[in-house]
């Protein structure tokens, strides 16, 4: 984290403590070798990093789920009409 950005979140907070585990901002988004050195530096947080990247697959798949859907048949119907058909019980 950066220094600037530090200081901003300790005054936003007073007195609770802010954990900055040092990692340098060169990683993409859940890259492996990011999410080893979180492991590694914040042991104690290991359980909620690994929930929060299940939540963030999960997501994503649901986000892959509904532009494919919409795709292939929001194509006649438009997207509001192709999200309205997902919540229509297949009869």
């Amino acid at each position: 984290m950066e220094n600037h950005n530090r200081n901003k979140i300790r005054k936003a907070l007073g007195d609770t403590p802010v954990v900055t585990p040092g990692i340098p901002d060169k990683y993409e988004f859940m890259q492996p070798q990011l999410v080893a050195l979180l492991k590694e530096r914040l042991p104690r947080y290991a359980d909620w990093l690994r929930m929060i990247m299940m939540i963030a697959m999960v997501v994503i798949i649901i986000v892959i789920f509904v532009i494919i859907f919409v795709i292939i048949v929001g194509a006649d119907v438009g997207v509001m009409g192709a999200m309205a058909a997902m919540m229509v019980p297949m009869v």
